[in-house]
C-alpha cells in the first residue's frame, strides 16, 4: 500500500536509500511520541526513551535537538533513558534545562 503523497511531502529528502530510511522513520517516531508526549503510562515513557537512546548511538545532534525542543513536555523518565548515549555536556545540559523548568 502507498503512502499519501501529503504523508512524504513532509519527509526530509535524503542522498541514498539508508538515510531516507532513517529519516522517514524518525519523522514517523516524532509525529507518534509528539502525540503520547502527555500519555502517563509508564512503558509508553520508557519507549519513547529507548528509541531516543538508541537513536542517539547513531544521530546525536538530533536527539539532542528533539529533547530541547520539548523540555517542557518530556516525562523524566524518558529524558533520562534518552540521554544515556549522548555526551556528557550535552547530558548534563540538558538535565540542568529539564529541572530548571
Amino acid at each position: 500500500m502507498a503512502c499519501a503523497p501529503s504523508v512524504l511531502q513532509n519527509v526530509p529528502r535524503a542522498r541514498n536509500a539508508t538515510s531516507r530510511a532513517i529519516s522517514s522513520s524518525w519523522a514517523r517516531f516524532t509525529g507518534y511520541a509528539d502525540g503520547m508526549m502527555e500519555e502517563k503510562e509508564f512503558f509508553i515513557r520508557k519507549a519513547i526513551g529507548w528509541v531516543l537512546r538508541e537513536a542517539g548511538r547513531a544521530t546525536p545532534e538530533r536527539v539532542v535537538d528533539y529533547l530541547e525542543s520539548r523540555l517542557l513536555q518530556i516525562s523524566g523518565l524518558s529524558l533520562r533513558e534518552g540521554i544515556k548515549h549522548l555526551g556528557a555536556e550535552d547530558r548534563e545540559r540538558l538535565i540542568a534545562a529539564y529541572r530548571a523548568r
